[in-house]
């Protein structure tokens, strides 16, 4: 029934808001719930799967920054086209863990990149990553 799509479409917005509202609050940005903790995360899991990529973007002084808080803010949506962010959302919007998913994602999209960020230098690095 459409007559009530709009308010069922502003409901769950507003619960995925509620969910990820932190990320947006500047105050909390360097606390364990802000952008930088979660860009942190990021940067921590990456080292785990991949430590030869992680040294690699650090010895080329790729902050995670510069990359990845648009992928966690934005939650993708800038990487690709509409039809694949909208497959990609109903994977982080199904799973519990959603924004966890989304590290796990981000760490994916680091991962099949992989050969050619290790062969690029700093703006090689960061103009693949700024435009994924």
């Amino acid at each position: 029934e459409l007559a009530g799509a709009e308010a069922d479409a502003f409901f769950c917005f507003t619960n995925l808001m509620a969910e990820t509202r932190d990320a947006f609050c500047q105050s909390l940005d360097h606390s364990d719930v802000g952008v930088t903790a979660r860009i942190s995360a990021l940067s921590a899991l990456l080292q785990r799967v991949d430590p030869a990529l992680h040294t690699h973007l650090a010895r080329q002084r790729v902050s995670p920054q510069f990359y990845s808080f648009r992928w966690l803010t934005l939650l993708c949506t800038q990487e690709f086209d509409l039809p694949d962010v909208l497959r990609i959302w109903d994977s982080f919007l199904a799973d519990d863990r959603r924004f966890d998913f989304v590290l796990f994602w981000c760490a994916g999209m680091l991962e099949h990149a992989r050969v050619r960020l290790l062969q690029g230098e700093f703006a090689d690095c960061v103009k693949l990553l700024q435009r994924y």
